[in-house]
């Protein structure tokens, strides 16, 4: 019993020692190079949709048929 609870112990104290790997770091101008797509809504007749997105760096509409 006593060599169980010492295997628990060391097992929980080699799983805490771990290093905890850092997400990536991205400059200012590639996190604001992304491209952003919204939106999704179809027409009554449901043959379009209909998007917004800023691609181009201004925002635009965009209407899609299907």
């Amino acid at each position: 019993m006593k060599k169980l609870i010492a295997a628990f112990f060391l097992m929980a104290l080699i799983s805490c020692s771990r290093q905890e790997e850092k997400p990536a770091a991205y400059s200012m101008t590639e996190f604001m190079d992304i491209v952003s797509i919204n939106g999704g809504s179809f027409s009554p007749d449901e043959t379009k949709i209909l998007f917004n997105s800023r691609e181009t760096g201004i925002f635009n509409a965009v209407e899609i048929d299907l």
